[in-house]
């Protein structure tokens, strides 16, 4: 679920900022925003492999 909503937010980053850019918003402003959402949702998916295979080896 988390791998899919990491390609999700990069899929969006793409799309959301070529009109964002051309009404004036800056590229900066959400890039920040959909980089810690990927990186939160790798993490968290690194956590969960992790979190089942601690639970296997009890």
């Amino acid at each position: 679920m988390s791998v899919f909503a990491f390609v999700l937010s990069l899929s969006a980053r793409d799309h959301l900022m070529g009109p964002l850019e051309s009404v004036g918003i800056p590229f900066g402003l959400f890039s920040g925003f959909f980089l810690g959402l990927a990186v939160l949702s790798v993490f968290q998916f690194l956590f969960h492999l992790t979190g089942e295979d601690i639970a296997d080896e009890r």
